[in-house]
Order: structure tokens, then C-alpha cells, then sequence
């Protein structure tokens, strides 16, 4: 099988992450040095002002916004899979190509619509209950058949932002429970970081960077500092108590805030 035909990598940015672009494409090249996947940037107006190894994939969105430019985005990739990650999740641990091999493997004999990439060396894959907690998360690296993510996309509010795609993406999953077939698959093939947070870059990645001599840049994304690490451990803790133990409070939060 041609594996570098079946899977393309997109990171979904815009121009306001220009920031990131660089040092994420930097950590990449470290960690992932046989990658045989396409790469693809979705950018708006902007492309990135050094030699890149990402295909640029600009979509003028006007007054629309992310899920319109990324739906138009991935409607121009072929690929029969797309891994979907966002700017701001840097590869900050080697990728495990073989490893990537077998999910897709796993996925072509299963007929399988949605694989969330769950970093761990000991479990298993299951099956996802999503009439239940499952929520679709931008914040793990997925592998969508690529007609399946068109169609969520299509079902979301198109003038949006992502965090929309995972809220109505996931509403509408659980509407359509016979849509696809989504499994967890836990494999320590791949692993991203949280690289910024709420304006401030993280302190993990910010030392990662600084370490392998990668440049960064204090433009849009502030120094990190201690007290904003502390708040947003609490913050992200915090918010995945109420989606396990509450998760019609976070429905309802979730779907006022990001309507």
C-alpha cells in the first residue's frame, strides 16, 4: 500500500498564529525526520515568510471564519484520510511512522470513520460510546475518513470558530448515531503539546524550543510565567471534571459561549 497517498497532515492555522508557524514546523522536523505524509497549512491572506516544507492551502474567509476556511481546505485534498491538528499542538516527542502505518491499516479493515490517537503503551482499542461523554476533541490528533469529516463540517455552523466543530460536531454525532464508526485507539506512536494558552506560551514547550535552538518570538504569545501555568492546569482540570461528571452543564456552557 501507498501510505503517503492514503493520509495527508493538515494544521488548520490562520493568520493571526503566524507566530506559531515556524517553531511548530521546526518541532516537527525534529521528531517526525521520515514523514512520508503530505503537510498542509490552511492559512487566510498569509503564507509563511521562510522556505517550508507544508503545501499552503490560503482560503480568503472574508467574514466567515475557521470551519468555513477549513471545510474549503480539506475539499481540495484527496487524500482517502486526513489528520486534523491545530496550530497551537507542537510534536515535541518522535512520531512513530510504522506505528501511523498500522492505524491506517486498522482503519481500511474496519471500515472505521474516526480514530482518536490516545497516547499511552499499554491499552487497547475500543469502541467509543458516543451517546454518552464522547465529545470530539481538536486538542488529540484524529484521523478522519476524509467524506466523513466533510460531512460534519457541513453540519456545523459554517461562520464559526473551531471550538464549534467540536461542541455541533459532536451534537450531531450523537443525532446520527449509525453515521460512523469512531474508536479510540490508544498507541504511543504520536504525542503533541500544548504549546500556547489564553495569549501566554506554555513553559514545556517555550524550554523544549529554547533547548533544540528553535527561535521563538513574544509578538502575539506573552513569556510564560508561572502563575498563568498554575491557572491553566486548574482551568483545563477543572472543565474535564464538569464534561465526566457534568456533562449538561458543560453541554449548555459549551453551547452558549461557542453557538
Amino acid at each position: 500500500m501507498e501510505y503517503a497517498k492514503e493520509l495527508a497532515i493538515i494544521i488548520n492555522s490562520w493568520d493571526g498564529s503566524q507566530e506559531l508557524w515556524n517553531p511548530m514546523e521546526e518541532c516537527l522536523k525534529l521528531n517526525w525526520k521520515d514523514c512520508p505524509f503530505q503537510l498542509f497549512l490552511t492559512t487566510q491572506d498569509s503564507k509563511p515568510d521562510y522556505d517550508t516544507n507544508f503545501k499552503i492551502i490560503s482560503i480568503p474567509d472574508g467574514n466567515k471564519r475557521p470551519i468555513f476556511k477549513l471545510n474549503e481546505a480539506i475539499k481540495k485534498i484527496d487524500t482517502k484520510y486526513i489528520c486534523l491538528i491545530c496550530d497551537h499542538f507542537f510534536f515535541m516527542s518522535n512520531v512513530n511512522t510504522l506505528g501511523l502505518y498500522s492505524v491506517i491499516d486498522y482503519m481500511n479493515e474496519n471500515s472505521v470513520d474516526l480514530i482518536k490517537l490516545l497516547y499511552s503503551k499499554t491499552r487497547k482499542i475500543t469502541l467509543c460510546d458516543y451517546s454518552k461523554n464522547f465529545i470530539i476533541s481538536t486538542a488529540i490528533p484524529c484521523i478522519y475518513n476524509r467524506n466523513f469529516l466533510i460531512k460534519l463540517l457541513d453540519n456545523c455552523n459554517q461562520n464559526a470558530n473551531i471550538r464549534t466543530f467540536e461542541i455541533q460536531g459532536t451534537n450531531y454525532l450523537k443525532n446520527n448515531m449509525n453515521l460512523g464508526l469512531i474508536k479510540n485507539y490508544y498507541t504511543s506512536c504520536i504525542k503533541l503539546d500544548h504549546a500556547v494558552l489564553e495569549g501566554f506560551w506554555r513553559t514545556k514547550p517555550y524550554r523544549y524550543c529554547k533547548k533544540n535552538n528553535i527561535t521563538i518570538t513574544f509578538s502575539t504569545y506573552k513569556h510564560p510565567t508561572i502563575l498563568h501555568s498554575i491557572y491553566a492546569v486548574i482551568k483545563a482540570s477543572l472543565f474535564n471534571l464538569i464534561n465526566i461528571f457534568f456533562p449538561k452543564i458543560y453541554n449548555i456552557y459549551s453551547n452558549k459561549v461557542y453557538r
